[in-house]
């Protein structure tokens, strides 16, 4: 009898064990789906703000564009049409000398506006890329701050392979991101020497920019771009997502550069002219 009770309470605790194992498989199995979902909940959260942040960031440049544009029209081209629609009016009574030289006031005033309205279109629509493709239009960036005082830009390039074989909208938006690098080098960093190298190689493409001015690590980089203070950074960081770019920052003591590289894996060239 008693071996017979004993069995009963070995039969009966091994049951009590085996649904507390149960019990906590299930309860750690439960734990486990909700933490699973949570996370699933912060990641698509995460997701959606960094969305969101692409979204502001677009909208800011559009607008920012826009205020340019209108900025331009009234002040640079609306300034100039006025001015050209007095000279001309003054120049009914005027002598035949005095015209001639209200001519000549009228015809630079009009070449200033063509320029003007020139520079603006080639923001929005870059025309000199697209009919003469990335290297002669990077060549033209650096011939065009050499035009300015007190700073000196030199291109220089190592070519594999033409980038003309990306497609177009690969093209525009690869000279977008440099001319967004390039604009803040120039707004922040302060520099009087800039270096452009353009690369390309079997494995990658490559635009070095490499400047003598104030310059930024990859951790300050990336803590600004965390922080949101820079748009400029901001619009650099979104252009590179849309290309799978890389941009990395590197500052030495004489010299900053900043590297954009896009890997051969990432990049769909034209089927006429494969990558060699």
């Amino acid at each position: 009898m008693e071996i017979v009770n004993l069995y009963l309470i070995a039969v009966f605790f091994m049951f009590i064990s085996i649904g507390a194992i149960g019990w906590m498989m299930y309860h750690s199995h439960t734990r486990n789906r909700e933490i699973m979902i949570q996370r699933d909940q912060i990641q698509e959260l995460q997701i959606r703000t960094f969305e969101m942040e692409k979204l502001r960031s677009i909208a800011a440049a559009e607008e920012e564009q826009m205020r340019r544009i209108g900025r331009f029209l009234h002040d640079e081209v609306g300034g100039n049409l006025h001015v050209l629609l007095h000279v001309l009016e003054k120049s009914e009574t005027r002598s035949e000398k005095e015209t001639i030289e209200i001519l000549e006031k009228a015809s630079a005033l009009t070449k200033k506006s063509i320029d003007s309205v020139r520079n603006t279109s080639q923001e929005l629509v870059p025309y000199f890329l697209l009919n003469f493709g990335l290297t002669r239009t990077l060549q033209s960036m650096a011939d065009e701050i050499n035009d300015l005082p007190g700073i000196g830009v030199t291109y220089s390039e190592s070519i594999e392979w033409s980038p003309e074989q990306l497609p177009q909208e690969t093209i525009i938006q690869l000279y977008r991101l440099i001319q967004e690098v390039h604009s803040n080098i120039l707004r922040h960093a302060k520099p009087t020497e800039i270096k452009i190298h353009l690369a390309t190689t079997p494995q990658a493409i490559s635009i070095e920019l490499s400047h003598n001015g104030v310059g930024i690590s990859q951790s300050e980089y990336i803590q600004l771009l965390q922080t949101g203070k820079s748009q400029g950074l901001k619009n650099i960081d979104y252009r590179a997502t849309l290309l799978q770019a890389r941009v990395r920052y590197i500052r030495h003591e004489n010299v900053s550069i900043i590297d954009v590289s896009i890997d051969k894996s990432n990049l769909q060239l034209l089927p006429t002219t494969p990558l060699v």
